[in-house]
């Protein structure tokens, strides 16, 4: 199964849904919200597919971990699941501390092959409780990265007034260069 985040980076996604279509890939869903999104991979956790991958950038990862987790841990009868990473955001942290090939073509090439070969990369989750909050990940931000996102966030709170950072390249870009200017 694989999931799509067009609000990441929407050309990228359009690019992989031509490809999924020319090669005849029939379990794939273009996700419409994040509700959208977080419903979609708690119908993977209960389903027969054994394999999903995900077409977004670390936070698209990141709440898919904090859903499809909880949902496998508590149940216990489900077959074994993996789940991949197809790159879609602006800094891709997640894809490249696993080496996932830069072009969309080679990604998908590299994960049919490792799932008709039966390939899965066994890794360590990191568990966090806050409070009552328990948060699932694999990678976390420090240093000069959280300052990036911290500004990302900020330019988009006051240009809209919200806190949800604004996709695209562009502004990565533009956060990461008054990082460094700063």
């Amino acid at each position: 199964m694989i999931l799509i985040n067009p609000s990441r980076i929407p050309k990228s996604a359009r690019r992989l849904q031509r490809i999924l279509h020319r090669e005849g890939i029939p379990h794939f869903l273009v996700c419409e919200s994040e509700s959208h999104f977080m419903k979609a991979v708690k119908a993977f956790a209960s389903s027969e597919h054994r394999h999903l991958l995900i077409h977004g950038g670390d936070g698209t990862i990141h709440r898919a971990l904090n859903v499809l987790f909880p949902e496998l841990i508590f149940a216990p009868h489900t077959p074994e699941k993996s789940i991949g990473f197809l790159r879609g955001g602006s800094g891709n942290g997640y894809h490249d501390s696993y080496r996932v090939p830069l072009f969309m073509k080679r990604q998908l090439r590299v994960y049919a092959e490792s799932m008709m070969r039966g390939n899965v990369l066994d890794v360590d989750l990191l568990k966090i409780k806050q409070g009552t909050g328990v948060w699932y990940g694999q990678l976390f931000g420090i240093g000069f990265d959280v300052d990036v996102l911290k500004r990302r966030s900020a330019r988009k709170g006051a240009l809209a007034g919200t806190q949800m950072p604004k996709p695209g390249l562009l502004n990565y870009t533009l956060a990461t260069l008054a990082s460094i200017l700063s």
